[in-house]
């Protein structure tokens, strides 16, 4: 989580501390790194991916090494420029990435992450409808108080 239109800088010091953490150790499933927002009203996305693609290119081998996908979706000012800067970092290092812009839904690509990730999920076959029940709210009735038509009398 980053936000207020952080630094270059700031971002590519954050990065390096995630990124360290997730390549610390292996996984025999691979590792997915999900770098996802909303669309930004201010944030340079831009320039906050360059800090991230300073600390990609930095971990390239490590992620490589740990079988790493990237994911990314971000929308918000020069959300294009940011999204090509991330595609060419993870084609430059060998590291498989899927980028999106505010058109695609996060949850959707979550759940794409996860599916095409061998061994992390299995495919989801079409999801039934959704169907809720609600349980019936008992009905009070509430009598007017003195019959005399002011009162709030009625079923709540």
């Amino acid at each position: 989580e980053y936000s207020g239109d952080p630094p270059e800088d700031f971002v590519y010091e954050y990065a390096k501390i995630i990124l360290g953490v997730m390549t610390s150790s292996p996984e025999p499933h691979g590792k997915i790194l999900l770098i996802g927002g909303g669309v930004a009203n201010f944030t340079d996305v831009a320039s906050t991916f360059k800090g991230l693609v300073r600390a990609l290119n930095q971990f390239g081998p490590a992620l490589k090494a740990c079988g790493t996908s990237v994911w990314v979706r971000r929308g918000g000012p020069n959300y294009s420029e940011g999204l090509a800067l991330m595609k060419r970092a993870c084609e430059d290092i060998g590291v498989p990435a899927q980028v999106y812009g505010p058109e695609a839904h996060l949850t959707a690509i979550v759940r794409d992450a996860l599916v095409a990730q061998p061994g992390m999920a299995k495919p989801l076959s079409e999801l039934p409808p959704l169907v809720v029940k609600l349980p019936k709210a008992a009905a009070v009735e509430r009598s007017a108080a003195g019959g005399g038509g002011g009162g709030a009398g009625g079923v709540v």
